[in-house]
């Protein structure tokens, strides 16, 4: 079949003949590019179900160019090529055309999009036209796809062992965490609420940042017995991070020897998020697990998606995962967000009214992170554009309807679930490039209020470091052991060998 793809007679002018070589070897590339990302979701066996997967879907790709007629094959294939590129060949294109002011802070992966397609049609236009003066340039074309597949096998091969040993030693360390019982005393809390308000700034950095003043939630939440902590820490500034970084009660791992890139990173930080140890202790202590996140937990699975944070282990996602053809479709800006955010609020609501059983509570909102689905009001915006053209003055709109969410979640949690704990905090402050040239200052100061029947915590003070939370949660609740406060340090990443050597010694 192969053969017969490549035999086929062309005319001495025509460039088809010979672009035929590289279209199947970019597809190979990318289907090593996937394997790569295959291994950090799935078990060694697993691997190799995948990779024969890929190869055969290759082989089916080839011949459905093969099926066409020749003098469409070049376009069909550079066109699949195109549609199939890793996102971070799309991210560097996105960042060129920024500098150009040629995409807008909304629509800027669909624009850009569109844009590569231009380039495209007149890329090939011109070897139509003037194909006998890029003939060269074809071959270098084919040179590099060469070297970029012979060098993403050289890491497929030299790096699969090392990531296979980070997905198992990830195990040993978490299941080395999590079988820690802890004997919560049940008597006085009801239900335990986690309810994250994504990329909400604290108090004083919002004062500093946007000259805003949030006392109207403060005092409204203090009324009703919460503490707010105005200079409270994150460990992180990424989502994924510091939301197991709270739920696991400890600094993220640093996988980077293990792998090249952030991927194997990022996929372990999910599995932490899915197997955390605080639904882990709240399960042990007869705790229901509900999750109105877009996180996967091993108790429940996710109630909904938001594309740059979920992580899938069916075929056909692994193969699209962080291709320009899926963020077309699927834009990291979700047009769903709004309505997600909606649907969460609703579902919340619910379960505080509805739901009589014991239970630990995830919810997570994308707000007031952008896009800009709504304003101060409530008024909904499909474009995600919000009410201003500012992204600032869009932010604080998405503030002030977060604070009118939280005052009512929790007055229905006081009025339908008396007796509960309840933990309302942002995961970092707002996303950087959403501040155009503004430096802003309290990306790693979220908003934070606790309420604990009986009265809060001392430990809980004005600069909280939100890792801590549920340390401290659980020393008011726990009749022992005690966890040890951890020091409140930007950034940190535990090394997995060290501890890894620890716990050998430490074994008998």
């Amino acid at each position: 079949m192969i053969r017969r793809f490549y035999d086929s007679p062309v005319g001495a002018s025509n460039l088809n003949g010979r672009f035929k070589w590289y279209i199947p070897l970019a597809l190979l590339y990318i289907l090593l590019f996937r394997i790569e990302q295959g291994i950090q979701f799935f078990d060694r066996r697993e691997v190799i179900y995948v990779a024969i997967f890929m190869l055969f879907s290759a082989l089916i790709l080839i011949r459905l160019l093969n099926a066409l007629p020749i003098r469409n094959r070049s376009s069909a294939g550079i066109g699949m090529v195109i549609f199939l590129l890793p996102a971070m060949l799309f991210t560097s294109w996105i960042s060129f055309l920024s500098k150009l002011d040629l995409v807008d802070s909304i629509n800027w992966n669909k624009q850009a999009f569109l844009w590569l397609l231009l380039f495209v049609f007149l890329f090939l236009l011109l070897l139509n036209r003037f194909s006998n003066g890029l003939a060269k340039l074809e071959k270098y074309l084919i040179v590099l796809f060469c070297s970029l597949c012979l060098y993403q096998s050289i890491l497929i091969f030299s790096h699969a062992p090392k990531m296979g040993k980070a997905v198992s030693s990830s195990k040993i360390l978490m299941d080395s965490k999590n079988p820690l019982f802890m004997k919560v005393d049940t008597a006085g809390i009801s239900d335990v609420y986690f309810i994250v308000f994504d990329a909400y700034e604290g108090n004083a950095s919002l004062n500093q940042d946007f000259g805003f003043n949030n006392g109207w939630v403060t005092k409204s939440l203090s009324d009703l017995g919460y503490k707010v902590s105005d200079h409270a820490r994150s460990a992180y500034h990424y989502t994924q991070y510091c939301i197991s970084s709270v739920l696991n009660m400890d600094y993220e791992f640093d996988w980077s020897a293990y792998s090249v890139g952030d991927y194997v990173n990022m996929s372990l930080v999910l599995q932490h998020i899915r197997s955390n140890r605080m639904c882990r202790i709240m399960e042990q202590n007869g705790y229901a697990i509900r999750n109105l996140s877009f996180f996967d937990l091993e108790q429940e699975q996710r109630a909904r998606s938001f594309k740059p944070f979920t992580a899938s282990r069916s075929f056909y996602r692994l193969i699209l995962e962080n291709s320009i053809l899926l963020r077309f479709f699927i834009n990291p800006v979700d047009r769903h967000q709004g309505e997600s955010n909606l649907e969460t609020y609703r579902s919340l609501l619910r379960v505080i009214k509805e739901d009589t059983t014991r239970k630990f509570v995830y919810a997570h909102f994308m707000l007031p992170h952008p896009a800009f689905y709504f304003d101060s009001s409530g008024g909904y915006y499909p474009d995600g554009k919000g009410k201003f053209p500012d992204a600032g003055r869009n932010y604080i709109e998405q503030v002030k309807l977060s604070n009118k969410w939280m005052v009512d979640i929790a007055r229905n949690i006081q009025a339908f679930r008396p007796g509960s704990m309840v933990v309302m905090q942002g995961d970092h402050g707002p996303i950087l490039r959403w501040a155009g040239d503004k430096v802003l200052t309290g990306i790693e100061n979220p908003f934070s209020a606790i309420f604990v029947p009986g009265g809060t915590p001392e430990e809980i003070n004005d600069s909280l470091f939100t890792p801590n939370t549920f340390r401290f949660l659980l020393k008011k609740m726990a009749i022992g052991p005690n966890l040890i406060p951890l020091k409140a340090e930007s950034g940190k990443l535990l090394k997995p060998d060290s501890i890894l050597r620890e716990k050998s010694i430490e074994d008998p």
